[in-house]
């Protein structure tokens, strides 16, 4: 047996913290009742009122909420299994990893919140093979496309700006390098560039031509602000110690190109979205899901029965007996 769903955290938290109020209410009750009556009413009622009986009534009530926090679980059991086979396209995701991604115009910084939406994009697919790389004045592929998304979640969290890695932002060897991550299976394929397109060297114009004519759409998402924001420069402690300057000596202003990447995603039949948006990711799928599919690999998918009807009946019959509970002695 195994649970679906979990909903069943916040009734525990529920049912542990109403069976404490009921102890220490219980271990409290003789002496509070003591100290706010008189000795005659406390004696009148004590003779009307069997404690024990309201004790059993709201151990009763806790039972039920229990068994309630149990179906909300779901419980079930492998009703069978089947071998499906799925189908998928292929997408490449480019991370750029330019100083300018720590940039804090989106918090926590451009990168960190790119690797977060990257995650939860991950989330959203199902058969696709998705692979990962980045670049900044050249390109590398951390993973080739894989259906394996915990193991993309690992490269993804590996993910910074890499000193060793040469300066700059160039659009052409991302695109370049995203071509190379994909197989040679006829299938639909995209790139997900996410940048903010602040490009510094290489010229882009022939990538794109050799994406456009392979069918491969790219999909552009721009991050930052076209207000601008200085590139922090931090210490080994994560300090920021300074910005960086130009060769005059003035704060260099990171500011979103959106000009290039609604270019790049216009001529290869993709589309532009403004990471501000939040919502991105939730429409390149949709886009993503008319790409042609191809044969990926056999999975095996497990089907379930439900059993949360039994608990559910359990409560339901609980209360029922708790309504009905006399709470005061028989005469």
């Amino acid at each position: 047996m195994s649970f679906g769903s979990n909903n069943w955290i916040f009734g525990i938290i529920v049912f542990a913290l109403s069976l404490l109020i009921f102890l220490i209410h219980k271990g409290l009750r003789r002496k509070l009742l003591k100290k706010i009556m008189t000795p005659s009413l406390f004696s009148r009622i004590n003779r009307q009122t069997d404690f024990r009986l309201i004790d059993n009534a709201v151990l009763i009530f806790l039972s039920a909420i229990l068994f309630i926090t149990v179906a909300l679980a779901r419980p079930r059991y492998n009703k069978n299994t089947e071998i499906v086979k799925t189908k998928g396209s292929e997408i490449m995701v480019m991370v750029d990893v330019s100083m300018s991604m720590l940039c804090e115009d989106i918090k926590p910084n451009r990168l960190e919140r790119t690797k977060i939406a990257i995650e939860d994009f991950l989330d959203l697919l199902e058969d696709d093979a998705v692979g990962l790389g980045e670049f900044a004045g050249e390109g590398s592929i951390l993973s080739p496309p894989t259906t394996d998304y915990d193991a993309l979640k690992y490269f993804i969290s590996s993910i910074n700006v890499a000193p060793s890695m040469k300066p700059g932002t160039n659009l052409e060897k991302a695109i370049n390098t995203a071509m190379k991550g994909f197989s040679d299976r006829e299938t639909g394929k995209a790139i997900v560039l996410i940048t903010d397109g602040e490009q510094t060297a290489g010229d882009y114009k022939t990538a794109l031509s050799n994406a456009k004519n392979k069918g491969i759409k790219i999909f552009t998402i721009g991050i930052g602000t076209s207000k601008g924001e200085p590139i922090p420069i931090r210490d080994e402690n994560g300090n920021v110690v300074d910005y960086k300057k130009d060769t005059n000596g003035k704060i260099v202003l990171s500011k979103i190109d959106e000009k290039a990447l609604k270019e790049i995603a216009n001529e290869t039949g993709g589309i532009y979205y403004n990471a501000s948006s939040g919502n991105e990711f939730n429409i390149i799928v949709n886009s993503l899901s008319k790409l042609k599919k191809s044969f990926n690999k056999e999975k095996i998918r497990i089907n379930y029965g439900e059993l949360y009807q039994i608990p559910l009946i359990i409560a339901f019959l609980l209360l029922l007996l708790e309504m009905v509970l006399p709470l005061r002695r028989r005469e």
